[in-house]
């Protein structure tokens, strides 16, 4: 669920998401074409126009079975689990109840802070997530 915090970032994806599938040389239907220009939410662009296109019985169907949760205990290789507990698309929630003891591959990184994908620091140009990533990646090689 959307918090109405989060309302500008997702519209700017939602834009994002449009302008990309209503391209030039998009390999649409016209009622596919007039779903995707008329959706409101990420949700609802998920629910209507992703979903029916790729076999998914609706948004919830695409984002449980396309969750990484469910690969995670499958996972072999040393894997560094990044997540923030103000991530506005992916709560940290999500990861906090995974039970990391059951797979000695992964290595759980979750900070208070850091958005989606941002990780940015004040001191620095240089992202904090790519600061951990080459420790990391350090570690282990």
């Amino acid at each position: 669920m959307m918090r109405p915090r989060n309302w500008i970032y997702h519209a700017y994806i939602l834009n994002g998401l449009k302008k990309e599938a209503l391209a030039e040389g998009a390999r649409m239907m016209e009622q596919e074409r007039e779903i995707v220009r008329n959706t409101k939410t990420v949700f609802e662009y998920d629910e209507r126009f992703i979903s029916p296109r790729y076999g998914f019985r609706g948004a919830e169907d695409y984002y449980e079975l396309c969750t990484p949760i469910n690969y995670m205990p499958e996972i072999r290789v040393p894997t560094m689990v990044l997540a923030a507990g103000d991530d506005p698309w992916i709560p940290a929630e999500y990861y906090r109840d995974f039970d990391w003891s059951s797979n000695r591959w992964l290595l759980p990184v979750i900070t208070e802070g850091g958005g989606h994908l941002g990780f940015h620091c004040a001191s620095t140009a240089q992202p904090w997530c790519d600061v951990a990533l080459e420790k990391f990646l350090e570690r282990i090689c």
